[in-house]
């Protein structure tokens, strides 16, 4: 089952026209589906929504620097993710090497 906003709920929430909603999506920042007549926005597209419809009604940033802020997001959370998995095979590779020196080496006097 998918969730979705209708996008006058989304626009009442943050207080802003509608027509900000369907500028965003007409610029391609935002995914809007049609349901049963109406516009809406999946649950799983919320997020990238609310920071446009934030960052435009909020701080006046207009459309092409909200794309640009949103892209940018996105690509540190896509390296971040990455940077992450790299620390995780790092301290793999770590204890394997360590579990090596203390089960093949011995201690002398």
């Amino acid at each position: 089952m998918k969730y979705a906003i209708k996008i006058e709920q989304l626009a009442d929430f943050y207080n802003v026209n509608t027509q900000v909603i369907y500028e965003l999506a007409e610029f391609g920042i935002i995914n809007l589906k049609r349901e049963s007549k109406q516009e809406i926005i999946l649950h799983e597209d919320l997020d990238r929504c609310e920071r446009a419809v934030r960052l435009y009604s909020e701080l006046g940033v207009n459309k092409e620097g909200i794309e640009i802020i949103l892209e940018m997001r996105e690509k540190m959370e896509r390296l971040q993710k990455e940077l992450n998995l790299a620390q995780r095979r790092l301290n793999l590779m770590i204890t394997a090497e360590e579990a090596f020196f203390q089960t093949d080496f011995f201690e002398i006097e």
